[in-house]
């Protein structure tokens, strides 16, 4: 809810290079048109395209050392006080216009070689540097109540207990580059946010790259009886952050470019059937709010949509839309990823124009118009 006791859903995308940007490009993504820490114009320009589409929120990723400065990022010259100054300055835009915005940690790494920085996804935060990360993450923006924290991006473990507490470097809770590494749960992330005062909304991802909610509302209602040090940490403005692909076909049951033509026959699960399959109906039914933090289908290009027949384009383009209209009628909400011209899947085709991709873009955008 807002400030004034309304309820809000939650409708928008993820913008990217925010998380990439100041790990491999001197400048940005200078390449695209847009030098700097994102892919988009990080203007009122680039914003308003946002608000033709009439979208409500916006998923900024973060990249755990270019935000604390180590193992040599950001890239390229700049600090961590000019990467941290301007998610601050992007995020102050997008709430000014009156976005929700949800700020992740998308991509970390463990340890302290500075020949090995964080260049991408591990399975689950790490407890080097996560806990410092979102202490002084939520410090930044505990003023704002209209940024959202998303402790892990996408976790990809198995086991709920190292969701929940963490574990020491173990081979049966992380790995990263063929080495286990510490691991910080969900709980302790949720302290350190809590620990600074910070009341914001917090949404945490289930297992299988946010697609398993097995036991997270068991999971979740434990952390309140922890032992120390993980002792009276309150659950109170928590929620589930959902990913939803076509391409996962073990929840979804759609066509897509990894089981196509195994899939020769147009499928789609319904929403409820995908809903109950990953565990979201028991999270509703428990009370707790469900953003789906990323969706998407493996069409949004000519290219990608010739891997499908005319038959199959119309049944992934009706499964997003009754994904977003499932969604409304729970009164959740939900962000698709992404508002970029390369980290795939993407919506649009041009930042001036807004123009959507086709299949894609174009089923969320008219979704949005014509509903909002």
């Amino acid at each position: 809810m807002d400030g004034k006791g309304t309820p809000v859903e939650f409708h928008g995308a993820d913008e990217t290079g925010s998380q990439t940007n100041c790990a491999y490009q001197a400048g940005g993504n200078a390449s695209d048109g847009y030098p700097g820490f994102f892919d988009m114009p990080n203007t009122q320009a680039g914003v308003n395209q946002m608000l033709a589409w009439k979208i409500n929120a916006v998923r900024v990723p973060l990249n755990e050392d270019c935000w604390l400065g180590i193992n040599n990022l950001p890239f390229g010259g700049s600090t961590s006080s000019d990467y941290q100054s301007a998610m601050e300055q992007f995020v102050g835009l997008l709430t000014t216009n009156g976005m929700s915005v949800i700020v992740d940690l998308h991509w970390a790494g463990p340890g302290t070689d500075p020949t090995d920085p964080s260049l991408g996804q591990i399975p689950m935060a790490d407890a080097d540097h996560a806990v410092t990360f979102w202490t002084s993450v939520a410090s930044a923006f505990k003023s704002n109540g209209s940024v959202i924290f998303d402790l892990y991006n996408e976790p990809n473990i198995t086991d709920w207990s190292c969701w929940v507490r963490g574990a020491a470097a173990s081979a049966n809770c992380a790995q990263a580059k063929g080495s286990a590494y510490a691991v910080a749960g969900m709980a302790t992330m949720l302290q350190a946010v809590r620990s600074v005062g910070a009341s914001n909304l917090a949404i945490l991802g289930g297992l299988a790259y946010a697609q398993d909610f097995s036991n997270w509302v068991t999971s979740v209602q434990s952390i309140p009886s922890l032992p120390a040090p993980l002792n009276g940490i309150s659950i109170d403005n928590v929620a589930a952050s959902w990913h939803a692909y076509d391409f996962n076909s073990a929840y979804t049951q759609c066509p897509s470019q990894y089981n196509q033509p195994a899939y020769s026959a147009p499928s789609c699960a319904t929403a409820q059937q995908f809903a109950v399959k990953s565990g979201i109906t028991d999270v509703l039914s428990a009370g707790f709010p469900v953003v789906i933090g990323e969706m998407g289908i493996s069409a949004f290009s000519a290219s990608t949509a010739s891997h499908f027949s005319a038959a199959q384009l119309t049944v992934l383009q009706s499964w997003l839309d009754g994904l977003m209209t499932y969604m409304e009628g729970q009164k959740q909400g939900y962000l698709a990823w992404s508002w970029d011209r390369a980290q795939t899947p993407v919506l649009i085709t041009d930042f001036t124009t807004g123009a959507p991709t086709p299949y894609f873009g174009a089923t969320v955008q008219k979704h949005l118009q014509s509903t909002f």
